[in-house]
Parts: C-alpha cells; sequence; structure tokens
C-alpha cells in the first residue's frame, strides 16, 4: 500500500496545533476535534448501515446526512466557497457558542440513539461520538471556557487554503534551491583533464603512491 499521501496529509493538517490543543484541557477544543471525527464516523457507518433489510436504513441515510451538515458546522471556511443558500449559512452560523453546539450535538445524538428502538447496529458509534461532542462543549460552559472558532488561526486544525498554499509554494522554493545547491557543489567536483579529454570528479582521484 503505497504511503504517498501522508507528506499530502502532512501539509493539510496543522499536526503541532492539535498537539498543543490537546495539552490546554480546554473542552471546547475537544469537542470540536471529536466533531471532525464524527464527520468520518456518520459517513462510515451510515453507508454501513444501507445494506440492513429494516427501517434501520432510514437512520443510515439520516447518518449521512448529519455527516454533510457536520463538516460545514465544524469546517466553517466551506461556506464562504459552496454554492448555498443564504438560509442554510445563517442557520449554520447560529452554532458557533459552546450553548448552541450543546444543543446542536444532544439533537443529533438522540436521533442516533433511537435507532436503537428499532435495531442495535453499528450506528450506536455514532450515538456515542455525537454524545461525546455535546458532554464536551457543555464541561466546557460549566469551565467558563471561551468558544473556539475553526478560522482562528491560533486554533485552525485544518489549514486555510491560502496558508496551504503559501507552504506548499515554501515547499516548492526550498526544494529547488537545495537542487540547486546540490548541481553547483557537483559542478565544482568536476574539472576538465586536457590529455585525456575526459570530466574528472576530484573525490574519485586516487592519490599516486609514494615511491619508496
Amino acid at each position: 500500500m503505497s504511503l504517498a499521501f501522508i507528506p499530502a496529509l502532512k501539509q493539510l493538517v496543522n499536526v503541532g496545533q492539535i498537539v498543543s490543543n490537546l495539552k490546554s484541557f480546554n473542552f471546547s477544543l475537544y469537542g470540536r476535534y471529536m466533531g471532525y471525527i464524527n464527520i468520518l464516523l456518520c459517513f462510515a457507518f451510515g453507508i454501513a448501515n444501507l445494506f440492513h433489510v429494516s427501517p434501520v436504513i432510514a437512520f443510515g441515510i439520516v447518518s449521512i446526512i448529519q455527516g454533510l451538515i457536520l463538516i460545514f458546522v465544524e469546517i466553517p471556511f466551506l461556506l464562504k466557497i459552496c454554492p448555498l443558500s443564504d438560509n442554510f449559512i445563517n442557520i449554520i452560523r447560529k452554532f458557533e457558542t459552546n450553548g448552541y453546539r450543546v444543543f446542536f450535538y444532544t439533537v443529533m445524538a438522540a436521533i442516533q440513539w433511537c435507532s436503537l428502538a428499532v435495531k442495535t447496529t453499528s450506528l450506536i458509534v455514532v450515538a456515542l461520538g455525537l454524545s461525546f461532542s455535546a458532554i464536551s462543549y457543555f464541561v466546557a460552559i460549566l469551565k467558563k471556557q471561551d468558544f473556539q472558532e475553526a478560522s482562528s488561526q491560533q486554533e485552525a486544525v485544518i489549514k486555510h487554503p491560502v496558508d496551504l498554499a503559501t507552504d506548499v509554494a515554501a515547499t516548492n522554493i526550498g526544494g529547488n534551491v537545495a537542487s540547486n545547491g546540490n548541481a553547483n557543489k557537483n559542478n565544482d567536483d568536476l574539472y576538465f583533464d586536457l590529455e585525456s579529454g575526459r570530466e574528472i570528479d576530484q573525490h574519485n582521484i586516487i592519490p599516486d603512491r609514494e615511491i619508496l
């Protein structure tokens, strides 16, 4: 399996900031990080439960829809680049406080907990993930911690497209400079031998043995 995607992933995700934030004991951030994981859980387990021959299929479809909504809730810069209605954008932006996030995730989790009344499936993982986010934001309220916006440069986990483009450009420039430096160094190590008519690498010259 190819791991070529790892460098691209490191450029997209602000790994250093994630580690720093995890040590902050800021539950608003924990709720947001679990929100990113919830996006994956909603899609993965929502699709997996579409193959049941029972009403639980409806909850699988709802889970996928919840994943789509979470994308815009937790990655708000997408609201600026995706063609969405003003009403939808205004509704999503209302959930930018700890209190509204508790309400939002509680309702989302309650929907998936209701799926247990039909059949116990892997959707319980989605319900647990959404509940964890709701609890994290509630604890943040109790500890009087400020809501952390995803657009904040200090708290951003997924890099803004402009910052990402800057990092990629800097990496390319650095690579070109290093490449040119190595090329110049290699050229400096070569000299032209008039007698043999060839270029000779100075590092490969074997010194003549001393005559005893």
